[in-house]
């Protein structure tokens, strides 16, 4: 069965929207990295619960990455989130020009890992971003 609200706290919210056809993560401040890996297996839980296909990750507050975490995000995380097989990401922009640099390189990795099979765009707003998901 699906489920709605899998994690909100200080750092993160993740659930599903649009009629649970979208599974949101959203960061909402810089993130220690033991929060940060908890947030994001609890993201991948509720994509594979889901089965879900779009994937809007609104990083407008969120902070840079720690190297340590973004590599196990490329190690751990991707391999696994490989096997929900989604098709849509939208991504929008962090206000902090670091992080969204830091963001377009992560990003930019998780389109290699998938092999072109996963169309991911970059959006200011969030209305816009779930629109292009629904279309």
């Amino acid at each position: 069965m699906a489920y709605s609200a899998a994690i909100q706290n200080r750092f993160a919210k993740v659930e599903m929207i649009a009629d649970n056809q979208v599974a949101l993560l959203e960061w909402l401040s810089f993130v220690p990295s033991e929060f940060y890996r908890e947030i994001l297996s609890n993201f991948l839980t509720l994509l594979k619960t889901n089965n879900c296909k779009r994937i809007l990750i609104n990083n407008k507050k969120g902070k840079v990455v720690a190297p340590s975490d973004q590599m196990w995000l490329n190690k751990n995380w991707l391999p696994e989130s490989q096997k929900v097989g989604f098709e849509k990401v939208a991504v929008i922009r962090s206000k902090d020009a670091f992080a969204s640099f830091a963001d377009q390189r992560m990003f930019e990795t998780l389109e290699r890992a998938y092999g072109g099979k996963v169309n991911l765009e970059f959006f200011d707003d969030e209305t816009d971003a779930l629109a292009w998901l629904m279309a």
